[in-house]
């Protein structure tokens, strides 16, 4: 499929191809194991991975984005090396970006990076208060500042109050 659209860049044929080998051999094409895959397929490996879980299907809705984290690294000896994992999950953050989160304060916000000070404490849009009433603009933030502007927990998509438009501000 690809060449058909005009790729022909061998390292990325190769790392389409293998993009679904496992390591502990279970995959395909060839039931390549461990350090048979090169890293850097094994690195889009883990980002289709994460995206197959967390996008929606016609058959089932997605999967939050912290329970794929949590998933990808749980299942880290069989899809991949582990080291690379523990450095995508560090990478990406215990809270990846995506992920929908109540404050402490009641404020309702998305998870937009990664924040400085810990892959724990992100920086957060938030969209809409306790109430579930849309703020005028974002409020960000980086959870690991001293302000007091912390997660306590995750919030499923599908409790907030606010089409995903308004909540990424496209419109109210």
């Amino acid at each position: 499929m690809l060449r058909a659209v005009g790729v022909s860049n061998p390292v990325w044929l190769s790392i389409v191809l293998g993009h679904h080998e496992r390591s502990d051999g279970s995959g395909y094409p060839h039931g390549r194991r461990d350090h048979q895959v090169d890293r850097l397929t094994s690195l889009v490996a883990l980002a289709d991975n994460d995206a197959a879980m967390v996008l929606p299907r016609a058959y089932r809705s997605g999967t939050h984005a912290h329970q794929a984290m949590r998933e990808i690294f749980v299942q880290r000896r069989i899809r991949v090396v582990g080291e690379l994992v523990q450095q995508f999950v560090r990478e990406l953050g215990v809270y990846p970006p995506g992920a929908f989160v109540a404050m402490k304060n009641g404020d309702h916000g998305i998870v937009i990076k990664r924040g400085h000070h810990s892959a724990s404490a992100p920086v957060v849009s938030c969209f809409a208060n306790v109430h579930h009433v849309p703020f005028d603009a974002p409020l960000i933030g980086d959870t690991g500042e001293a302000s007091g502007h912390a997660i306590a927990a995750i919030a499923p998509p599908q409790t907030l109050a606010l089409p995903l438009p308004a909540i990424r501000g496209i419109a109210r």
